[in-house]
């Protein structure tokens, strides 16, 4: 991402949550070939990038900055494109605290 400053970003429907957390064992190694996930892709409309077919939406990225702090990278992007694939209830992933708080407040978000 950080090489061609471009990126393309899958809202992912919640009912593949199981399989996208399992893809979590792998985060830090380079995927070596696309037809090897357990799901379809398809190019994204301006960029080309492979992207989940089954996503709810895409959204194309271009960077225009990115800073390493810590261990992580951030990301400044402008969008590029932004195309509705699918209805559904989308996949959210947030830290168990974020989720407390929630609780706390009768708003928790459902869990899959």
């Amino acid at each position: 991402m950080r090489e061609v400053r471009r990126v393309a970003l899958s809202n992912i429907p919640a009912a593949m949550k199981g399989i996208v957390y399992k893809l979590s064992e792998h985060h830090k190694q380079p995927l070596q070939d696309w037809s090897s996930l357990p799901f379809p892709v398809q190019q994204s409309r301006e960029f080309g990038i492979p992207a989940v077919a089954a996503a709810l939406r895409v959204q194309e990225l271009a960077i225009v900055h990115s800073q390493e702090i810590g261990s992580h990278t951030f990301f400044l992007g402008r969008v590029i494109s932004e195309e509705h694939w699918s209805e559904g209830a989308q996949l959210h992933h947030t830290a168990g605290f974020h989720q407390i708080y929630r609780r706390k407040r009768d708003i928790p978000f459902t869990e899959v």
